[in-house]
């Protein structure tokens, strides 16, 4: 009832955006946890459609994990 909203927010590619894309997940705890993985999959399918035989760079497909997210961040 009382937890935390999760949020994260990011774009792409970072030298040129050309996408943006805000995750909130109601009550959702910490957004590197749980909002973070979904942008990471959206952010990842357009990638794919735009370069279908291109790795993303670094930066597109860098995301924090759960151990990584400093304390209190949520």
């Amino acid at each position: 009832k009382y937890r935390d909203h999760a949020w994260f927010a990011s774009l792409a590619p970072v030298d040129a955006p050309e996408i943006v894309v805000v995750v909130l997940v109601e009550h959702g705890g910490g957004g590197g946890a749980n909002a973070a993985p979904v942008a990471q999959k959206v952010l990842q399918r357009w990638w794919d459609k735009k370069h279908p035989k291109e790795t993303p760079p670094l930066e597109a497909a860098f995301v924090v994990s759960p151990e990584e997210e400093p304390h209190g961040a949520h």
